[in-house]
């Protein structure tokens, strides 16, 4: 995906990168961080933002962590952090919520928290080996889609999730 020029300086902005710390270690992961990685980076690829509705903050995933940045520019600010990989990160419709896959629970799964990273939030449960990508948030804002799949099946489908269970 081509950069913007607006994004590209936006994750110029990010200071100080912390792969993982053991203050932040995942209840659900099992591995425990042993160093931290301190490093400024200028630009990055393979990244997924998302633009808030009303225009003013992007959401984008680098290295496992998802980051917050005013769609002007300026610093960015992580919203998720520590050992689980993160990423693809969606605002919902009204702008308060994100959607984003993760594999904080041990197996990669759909999760939903608050756009400051608060009131995480597990959608899907699966306990066996899946690949999850591009969630997307129904109109009405109270589901989830995103494709799925399953390695004996090998062929990615649609799977709806309500934000209720």
């Amino acid at each position: 995906m081509p950069w913007s020029p607006r994004l590209k300086g936006a994750a110029g902005s990010v200071l100080a990168l912390l792969l993982a710390t053991a203050a932040a270690a995942d209840p659900g992961l099992s591995l425990q961080p042993t160093r931290t990685l301190d490093r400024t980076f200028s630009e990055g690829t393979w990244m997924m933002p998302s633009l808030s509705p009303d225009g003013r903050t992007i959401l984008f995933d680098l290295l496992g962590d998802i980051w917050s940045v005013d769609a002007k520019g300026g610093a960015a600010h992580p919203v998720t952090t520590g050992m689980a990989y993160d990423y693809h990160p969606v605002f919902s419709p009204d702008g308060k919520q994100f959607a984003f896959i993760s594999d904080r629970s041990g197996v990669v799964s759909l999760w939903v928290a608050d756009t400051d990273g608060g009131n995480l939030r597990q959608l899907s449960h699966d306990d066996t080996l899946t690949i999850m990508s591009s969630p997307v948030w129904a109109a009405d804002g109270k589901s989830v889609y995103v494709s799925r799949m399953k390695h004996d099946v090998l062929a990615f489908g649609l799977w709806h999730y309500p934000l209720d269970g």
